[in-house]
């Protein structure tokens, strides 16, 4: 079985020695939070090192979406590439990490690194439409591609290739999937993901779920408190039904997207797809702010609030056209809830 392990510090030499003198697997040792994954089928063999923490199993999560994975997307409401394009926002420079389930078939990228053993391809169709939504937004953008399951990710492979795309030197991380609602942000997963952003100012975009009306029901990872976690509206512009709520009193989610499209003459919607529509964008605009987490504010702050609670819209709807106001001009034409 796998196993993510705390540990009290990052693991010194002698310490990872140790763990390996118990005669398990280690997989993987966190460079940024005390981490480490290990093959073992005797979970006690850990209790008794000082430096262990809490010892618990991998994840096995789902993609947040319904539907098949198709091409020709509209979505509905529309958000138009071509406001983009007109001002030059194609995301030179930029490199965006999809951590989804691999390869599309005949697509450029600048990196990919499959890390089930599988094979780099997309077999599922889920990560294909997430990385062409990417690339419908920031044309010019770098992909890296990791691929973190086939039907279901994998909570091990989404740790490793989190690393992976930091060190590729990635701008934005996009994760389309989750590992269950009953966290509040600070599992490891979580805590590498705010220690990630906090050290490096990426920005990690993530699917907030489609555990929706029900409150208290943001999947994790998008529960981290340093992720941006976007939910969905509906084809009329409202909160969508299914798009998850946060705790009460939470700012989570904290954008939304539209997560309502026709594909191929075939309807499908899902957080899934409104998270990438804000990676695609933010990497498009990346070269006008000093850093990505600026432009993630200033999304925030165009946004346009539904006068719901926070912990059902946070900042709003994301307003492309007043998002290109205040970075073209420094100005929007009316003011957003905003986030802090």
């Amino acid at each position: 079985m796998e196993l993510i392990v705390k540990t009290k510090s990052l693991l010194s030499q002698a310490e990872v020695e140790a763990i390996k003198s118990t005669g398990s697997n280690l997989i993987f040792v966190s460079k940024y939070y005390p981490i480490i994954i290990v093959k073992s089928n005797n979970p006690s063999a850990f209790h008794h090192f000082s430096f262990v923490e809490r010892i618990r199993l991998a994840r096995i999560g789902k993609y947040s979406t319904e539907g098949n994975f198709l091409n020709n997307v509209i979505f509905r409401p529309m958000i138009q590439a071509t406001l983009l394009k007109k001002n030059g926002y194609v995301g030179w420079g930029a490199k965006v990490a999809v951590l989804d389930s691999g390869l599309p078939l005949g697509l450029n990228v600048a990196k990919i690194m499959d890390f089930t053993g599988t094979g780099s391809t997309d077999r599922f169709g889920h990560g294909t439409f997430v990385t062409n939504i990417i690339k419908y937004y920031s044309q010019g953008a770098k992909l890296l591609i990791g691929k973190i399951g086939n039907d279901y990710p994998s909570e091990v492979f989404l740790i490793m290739a989190l690393e992976w795309a930091v060190d590729e030197g990635a701008d934005v991380i996009n994760i389309s999937s989750g590992f269950g609602s009953k966290c509040i942000g600070n599992c490891e997963l979580g805590m590498l993901i705010d220690t990630i952003v906090n050290n490096t100012g990426i920005a990690i975009i993530v699917a907030a779920g489609n555990n929706g009306p029900h409150y208290n029901s943001i999947q994790c990872p998008a529960c981290a408190s340093n992720a941006t976690s976007v939910g969905a509206i509906d084809v009329f512009g409202k909160l969508a039904s299914y798009s998850s709520r946060g705790r009460t009193c939470s700012r989570k989610p904290n954008i939304l997207a539209p997560g309502d499209v026709i594909i191929d003459g075939k309807h499908a919607n899902g957080t899934s797809y409104a998270a990438p529509i804000i990676s695609g964008i933010l990497a498009a605009t990346k070269n006008k702010h000093d850093n990505i987490q600026q432009a993630v504010q200033t999304m925030y702050d165009t946004a346009e609030s539904l006068g719901l609670p926070f912990n059902e819209q946070g900042a709003g709807i994301f307003n492309l056209e007043k998002y290109l106001g205040v970075i073209e001009y420094g100005r929007s034409n009316s003011k957003g809830e905003g986030q802090n």
